[in-house]
């Protein structure tokens, strides 16, 4: 991986305020869903996350369906649908700087291990810049590589890990 195979997204203000709605929204109707607020504002980063894979897919005129604005009982099994794949889009925050190939993404084990993790076909990871001005799109992995590929991280809850240059 070099640093050109990442895709930069401009992130604006009208982006973080439609993310920020979606925050409050889920924070006074989350029922039922699994999601851990690993870091403060995981919402904020996992909505502006889904946005910028979203642009990333039009951007390269790649038709496809998200399912980001669709509230399911106990979370979202996808994000987007791209032809007969399923991509779960997951977003954290960071800096993009020199060390960016070793950068580690992490997906919670027991997601792995729901059986809705079984309609997945793939992983996309985006890093949202702290001051939430840009969405780096990393890249894509399909589960079936991730999971030969990563590897255990305990911290708060199990993970498994990944590094940014193992993505495509």
């Amino acid at each position: 991986m070099i640093k050109a195979d990442i895709l930069t997204i401009g992130i604006t203000p009208d982006m973080v305020d439609q993310a920020r709605r979606t925050q409050l929204d889920r924070a006074i109707n989350k029922r039922g869903e699994k999601t851990r607020l690993a870091i403060k504002d995981n919402d904020l980063y996992g909505e502006l996350g889904h946005m910028a894979a979203e642009q990333a897919f039009e951007e390269y005129k790649v038709p496809f369906y998200s399912t980001r604005s669709i509230r399911y009982k106990g979370g979202d099994p996808y994000d987007i649908v791209y032809e007969h794949d399923t991509i779960d889009v997951i977003a954290t925050h960071g800096t993009l700087n020199q060390w960016f190939y070793n950068k580690e993404f992490l997906v919670f084990k027991d997601q792995l291990e729901d059986e809705k993790s079984e309609m997945l076909t793939h992983f996309c990871f985006v890093m949202i810049e702290p001051d939430l001005s840009e969405a780096h799109v990393f890249g894509m992995i399909r589960v079936h590589d991730f999971m030969r590929l990563s590897y255990p991280v305990q911290l708060r809850w199990e993970n498994k890990g990944i590094k940014a240059h193992q993505l495509t």
